[in-house]
């Protein structure tokens, strides 16, 4: 009966196990996906100016991509073993 008192005055928020994965996930989604054109203008930037700005947009923009082929990578080792 002590327990549920004590528990209840803990904030919910206190209780939420921390998930970096989901924590990344929720960061990189907030960078905009590009469209073909978008990105194709970025990629003749960073070629031809060397504009880093262009390629950290590019980069920032694809991490979504890189989780995808990751997760899914490890799904078929996992099932190899």
């Amino acid at each position: 009966m002590r327990l549920k008192k004590v528990a209840g005055k803990i904030p919910e928020k206190a209780l939420v196990k921390f998930d970096p994965l989901q924590r990344y996930l929720t960061e990189i989604s907030q960078y905009k996906l590009l469209t073909r054109e978008e990105e194709r203008e970025l990629g003749i930037r960073v070629q031809e100016q060397g504009d880093k700005d262009a390629a950290y947009h590019l980069v920032t923009s694809n991490l979504r991509l890189v989780v995808k082929i990751a997760l899914e990578f490890q799904r078929v080792w996992m099932q190899n073993l």
